[in-house]
């Protein structure tokens, strides 16, 4: 009999100590290194996903604006020409990305510099000298665990009034996701 008390007693006081424990308070981490919320820096572009941002693609098309600007094609130019800037033509995989948003960093880009001037293509006028066509095209690779790579390019096309291609740059950003984890 008292072997069985022995037993139920310490039973009790086992699972007591279990469900008590499961009470403790958890510390939180509000204001210490622990917290998931940080601050971002100006210029710097962080992802939570395997999905590239709209500050990527931006980025993406100014770095091909700085290539061309910085091109022999355009550093002949001894007048400031007019030129229209298409909105950019996305045939990629990814149908949010907002292009209107590229065609004003590739315009600011242009302006900014001063080479040339900006005409809307809106514009019923046909006094341009040069036509920009932009793309953007993404290239996938997918991994039998899970795993993909993602190749997004811009291209930037540079043509004159009779449509004859002066110049083309482009250049390219990766996401990388990464494979499925066994668990």
């Amino acid at each position: 009999m008292r072997k069985k008390i022995f037993i139920y007693g310490s039973f009790l006081l086992g699972t007591g100590g279990i469900l008590l424990g499961g009470c403790a308070q958890v510390p939180t981490s509000i204001g210490t290194q622990n917290t998931n919320v940080s601050m971002v820096s100006d210029g710097e572009r962080v992802h939570v996903n395997d999905k590239l941002t709209a500050e990527d693609f931006i980025a993406l098309a100014g770095r091909v604006t700085e290539k061309m600007l910085s091109s022999r094609v355009v550093r002949k130019w001894k007048k400031r020409p007019l030129i229209v800037v298409s909105v950019p033509e996305n045939t990629t995989h990814d149908a949010n990305i907002i292009t209107e948003d590229l065609q004003d960093e590739i315009i600011s880009k242009i302006l900014d510099s001063g080479v040339a001037r900006v005409i809307d293509e809106s514009s019923v006028s046909s006094r341009y000298n040069y036509i920009i066509k932009t793309t953007i095209t993404d290239t996938v690779q997918r991994g039998s665990n899970g795993s993909r790579l993602t190749y997004y390019t811009c291209k930037l096309q540079l043509f004159s009034m009779r449509g004859e291609r002066l110049g083309q740059w482009h250049d390219k950003i990766g996401m990388a996701k990464a494979p499925r984890s066994f668990f």
